[in-house]
Protein backbone atom coordinates (compact mmCIF):
# COMPACT_ATOMS: atom_id res chain seq x y z
CA UNK A 1 0.00 0.00 0.00
CA UNK A 2 3.13 2.48 0.84
CA UNK A 3 4.32 1.53 -2.62
CA UNK A 4 1.38 2.79 -4.16
CA UNK A 5 0.82 5.57 -2.63
CA UNK A 6 4.63 6.70 -3.19
CA UNK A 7 3.92 6.11 -6.62
CA UNK A 8 0.61 8.18 -6.89
CA UNK A 9 2.39 11.04 -4.97
CA UNK A 10 5.36 10.93 -7.64
CA UNK A 11 2.78 11.05 -10.25
CA UNK A 12 1.22 14.64 -8.54
CA UNK A 13 4.80 15.48 -8.67
CA UNK A 14 5.83 15.01 -11.80
CA UNK A 15 2.88 15.54 -13.63
CA UNK A 16 2.39 11.75 -15.22
CA UNK A 17 -0.22 9.11 -14.67
CA UNK A 18 2.13 5.91 -14.32
CA UNK A 19 -0.37 4.75 -11.26
CA UNK A 20 -4.03 2.98 -12.65
CA UNK A 21 -6.88 5.36 -12.34
CA UNK A 22 -10.64 5.93 -12.35
CA UNK A 23 -10.17 4.89 -16.42
CA UNK A 24 -8.40 1.85 -16.02
CA UNK A 25 -11.31 0.51 -13.16
CA UNK A 26 -13.77 0.98 -15.52
CA UNK A 27 -12.05 -0.66 -18.02
CA UNK A 28 -11.50 -4.01 -15.55
CA UNK A 29 -14.66 -3.89 -14.16
CA UNK A 30 -16.03 -3.90 -18.06
CA UNK A 31 -13.93 -6.81 -18.78
CA UNK A 32 -14.58 -8.57 -15.56
CA UNK A 33 -18.22 -8.21 -16.67
CA UNK A 34 -17.62 -9.95 -20.06
CA UNK A 35 -15.62 -12.76 -18.05
CA UNK A 36 -18.93 -13.06 -16.04
CA UNK A 37 -21.47 -12.96 -18.97
CA UNK A 38 -19.43 -15.31 -20.76
CA UNK A 39 -19.82 -18.44 -18.14
CA UNK A 40 -23.20 -18.24 -17.71
CA UNK A 41 -23.88 -18.25 -21.37
CA UNK A 42 -21.50 -19.81 -22.96
CA UNK A 43 -20.89 -17.65 -25.67
CA UNK A 44 -17.56 -15.33 -26.64
CA UNK A 45 -17.97 -11.85 -25.64
CA UNK A 46 -16.44 -9.26 -27.97
CA UNK A 47 -14.81 -5.97 -25.92
CA UNK A 48 -15.13 -2.41 -27.25
CA UNK A 49 -12.26 -0.55 -26.60
CA UNK A 50 -12.62 2.89 -24.79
Amino acid sequence: MAQAYRKFAEDIQNATSLTPGFADAVELHQLLDAVEKAEQTGERQVLVPS
